[in-house]
């Protein structure tokens, strides 16, 4: 018995097409990076002399009047200003 002949349709510019969502949980991260010489980070950390409050890469510095060298932060927490 011979095989059934297979039907094919002609596209259809009108049909809807459908594509798969971008999967955001998926990340690229290059690893030559691990080789490479890092620059380290020394001291102590600066905390909030009010609540306590670590001073991170989101907090702002300013600088200080009269002296472009020096810095202060304002803290996000309490809004304390902080000597550095």
């Amino acid at each position: 018995m011979a095989p059934a002949p297979r039907i094919t349709r002609a596209p259809n510019p009108n049909r809807k097409k459908y594509k798969q969502a971008i999967d955001t949980n998926v990340m690229e991260i290059k690893l030559d990076v691990l080789g490479k010489e890092a620059e380290i980070a020394t001291g102590d950390a600066m905390i909030c002399v009010n609540c306590g409050a670590y001073l991170n890469c989101f907090s702002e510095l300013v600088k200080e009047e009269g002296n472009e060298d020096d810095r202060n932060w304002n803290c996000e927490f309490c809004g304390t200003l902080n000597v550095l």
